[in-house]
């Protein structure tokens, strides 16, 4: 039997054809009909957006993972922050970091099942419990990759450069300056990323600063690759 809390979220979204999930209870479980897939949503951390799912058809995400809902999209930049809607897209971040953006949302509905929840419940709680670095920590590394990566003349501009970024972007920042050294284009690589500070990240508070929230961000992210004709890194 669904709480009257779950039972009141069903009544509210019944008239408004979608909800916003950081008004959900902890422990919710969806399913959420895209056009593309069936997912199965357990909600970790309401206003945090932090959730574990899995779609069983999904090659890469049969294996339950912990992602952070940003909201809803039309499919352009403009997100409506913690909503999911029918006709919308589902906008959300990995929890190791990029960005997904699903096909339109057809239906959703709450549901009951124990050992789903419990499965996806399991995730977030070793999501959680996972060693993490530091800020301070990071930032040492980053001084670290920065001395010995790159010639000693540069040390100084890379290390400013890469400090406007929050942990997410600097990571970014570093493989794109680190793949351009390769490729004997450093120096031209910076003037790029420094245009495109003024053009796109500068406008963004740091704490976010190179995070992959919009689709925008992944063509800045990509860009300098393209404009120094240089290949992008793998993808994992």
């Amino acid at each position: 039997m669904l709480s009257p809390q779950i039972a009141e979220f069903v009544r509210k979204t019944q008239m408004n054809n979608g909800f916003d999930l950081g008004e959900l209870p902890k422990g919710t479980l969806l399913q959420i009909e895209t056009q593309n897939d069936t997912f199965y949503i357990l909600v970790l951390e309401p206003k945090e957006g932090k959730v574990a799912l899995k779609v069983p058809d999904h090659p890469q995400l049969q294996e339950p993972q912990v992602f952070y809902h940003q909201g809803a999209t039309g499919g352009g930049s403009t997100v409506k922050f913690g909503w999911v809607g029918v006709g919308l897209h589902l906008r959300m971040n990995p929890g190791g970091g990029g960005l997904m953006t699903t096909s339109p949302v057809k239906s959703f509905k709450v549901i009951q099942n124990e050992a789903l929840a419990q499965e996806l419940r399991t995730v977030g709680e070793k999501f959680d419990n996972e060693k993490t670095i530091s800020p301070e920590e990071f930032d040492a590394a980053v001084k670290k990759t920065v001395a010995k990566c790159f010639p000693a003349k540069h040390h100084a501009e890379i290390q400013q450069f890469v400090d406007q970024f929050c942990s997410e972007g600097k990571g970014i920042m570093l493989g794109i300056l680190d793949c351009a050294h390769k490729a004997g284009k450093l120096s031209e690589a910076l003037q790029i990323l420094k245009e495109d500070f003024k053009e796109h990240w500068g406008y963004r508070p740091k704490k976010f600063r190179g995070s992959f929230i919009t689709e925008q961000d992944v063509h800045y992210a990509n860009r300098p690759y393209q404009k120094l004709g240089i290949p992008l890194p793998p993808q994992g």
